[in-house]
């Protein structure tokens, strides 16, 4: 076939090279160049244990038959080339032309390294499948498919993508609103509860029929309720029985001075419980939004890197809105969650000046508003103290803002820093005694006005191992300078 010597049975092919390589126990191929195709042909050894009692060959012819079969299953025109010194010549093909015909064209073409070329007046784009031997090329096969053939098919493919990308964006809003109502209206109902319960309307019950962790919260958050109730119940029985008991206006004072700080201690408690209502909510709103946001994100990642170049810009708009959307609503998540748990601490050494200047910066329109004067006394070559900076700037700004809120009528606040130490001290109209806090050991020490808002923030910088305490005996309060210290080890 073509010049191939055919083997008989019976015949010696010991001196073939590729028998002698099966009968040393090598398994091998090997390509050969024929006028009409190549045959591809294989030998490997049959062995017994380690013994090699014979071989096994086999080949196969590519010719014209070969490139009509494959012509057949995929609809490709075929030509089959072979490299004779620095020439290809086409030695079989699959279009109905001479074969000097087709030479005479693709020598045209091979000079270029053309993608497209015509045959017949009609346009094909080519690929090309090297062949090679020994290392060595010596030949190729190359497909050429119908323009018109791709365009379709890409056309085709383009319009399923669109299609694709479009109901993901329907299914991506429509699972979303089918998330956020599910979460957002038993949130609804639990804020209008806090607001009625703010008001005095003890009565007030939240019902939510929901049986995950959003109706363990409102379940809790009625339970409070009733026992903030009975709590001032007792409360007011108790304050009357002290006042039917005060026989002269000394006893009288002292019975309500009491009830004063019963008042005191109740909306603290009012404020503690919904703190802690909050810090539920917010772990019950991360396990159940945040999972199926992440899955919403990944999902529209996913349709930008799909999107046809024609319709780009219209729906990397919509993405990009949806996308914003979603970040905005995991931004909240993330804030409710850190608000209700202590996060981990990113104690790094920082220059304390450095960070004070940050804060002052920050409240500067405040303080010239309020025409305030800032006096820095501050040390250059002080030690680096261990802190976590954006939790410390929370608490410097506070204090600052405490500070300047206390003085409507203009003042002075002085920041001093030296050795290992940190302090703010300003001048003008004085806080309120019970307004002191301390923390024990390694301690925070707060001597401002009214500086409430800064506690959350302090307890966190100390990592939350000491107590908070107050302390009503001393301090620089009334119409002496307050002072707010800090003190810190330095590195």
């Amino acid at each position: 076939v073509g010049g191939l010597d055919l083997e008989e049975y019976g015949e010696d092919k010991s001196h073939d090279p590729l028998i002698q390589a099966a009968l040393s126990g090598e398994a091998r191929v090997t390509l050969e160049a024929m006028p009409t195709g190549f045959f591809i042909k294989a030998a490997s050894p049959i062995r017994l244990g380690e013994k090699v009692l014979g071989t096994f060959s086999t080949g196969y012819f590519l010719d014209e038959s070969f490139l009509n079969k494959i012509k057949k299953m995929t609809g490709v025109e075929l030509f089959l080339f072979q490299k004779e010194e620095e020439k290809e010549k086409i030695i079989a093909a699959t279009l109905p032309i001479n074969k000097p015909r087709l030479q005479r064209i693709f020598n045209r073409i091979l000079k270029q390294e053309y993608a497209y070329i015509n045959i017949g007046n009609k346009p094909y784009a080519i690929g090309i499948i090297a062949i090679a031997s020994r290392k060595k090329l010596i030949g190729a096969i190359r497909g050429a498919l119908p323009s018109e053939q791709l365009m379709a098919t890409v056309a085709e493919m383009r319009r399923f993508l669109i299609l694709i990308g479009l109901i993901g964006v329907i299914l991506a809003s429509g699972i979303g609103f089918i998330f956020a109502r599910r979460i957002t209206v038993p949130i609804r109902l639990l804020v209008g509860g806090t607001e009625k319960l703010s008001k005095g309307d003890l009565a007030y019950r939240v019902e939510v029929k929901a049986k995950d962790e959003i109706g363990d919260l409102a379940n809790s958050f009625n339970k409070m309720a009733g026992d903030l109730s009975g709590s001032i119940q007792k409360e007011k029985k108790l304050a009357a029985a002290a006042a039917a008991a005060a026989v002269d206006r000394k006893k009288a004072a002292e019975l309500e001075k009491a009830y004063k700080e019963l008042q005191e201690a109740q909306h603290m408690l009012v404020q503690a419980e919904k703190l802690t209502a909050v810090g539920q909510l917010a772990s019950g709103v991360a396990h159940e939004v945040r999972n199926p946001l992440g899955i919403i994100l990944q999902g529209i990642n996913y349709l930008e890197t799909k999107i046809s170049p024609d319709k780009q810009d219209e729906t990397s708009e919509i993405l990009t809105m949806v996308k914003d959307s979603v970040k905005r609503a995991d931004k909240i998540i993330i804030s409710l969650v850190d608000f209700s748990r202590a996060s981990e601490l990113d104690l790094q050494p920082q220059n304390v000046n450095s960070v004070l200047e940050d804060c002052l910066g920050l409240v500067k329109t405040k303080y010239k508003f309020k025409n305030i004067d800032v006096i820095r006394e501050t040390e250059k070559d002080i030690p680096k103290v261990l802190i976590d900076k954006n939790r410390m700037e929370q608490v410097f700004i506070n204090a600052f803002l405490n500070a300047i809120q206390a003085m409507p009528k203009g003042g002075k606040i002085t920041v001093r820093t030296f050795d290992k130490q940190l302090e703010e001290i300003r001048d003008g109209i004085g806080g309120r005694k019970e307004d002191r806090f301390k923390l024990g050991e390694r301690a925070v020490i707060v001597e401002i006005g009214d500086c409430r808002l800064a506690l959350a923030n302090i307890k966190v910088f100390s990592g939350g191992g000491k107590k908070i305490k107050s302390s009503r005996k001393a301090g620089l309060f009334n119409n002496r300078p307050d002072c707010c210290k800090f003190s810190f080890p330095g590195t």
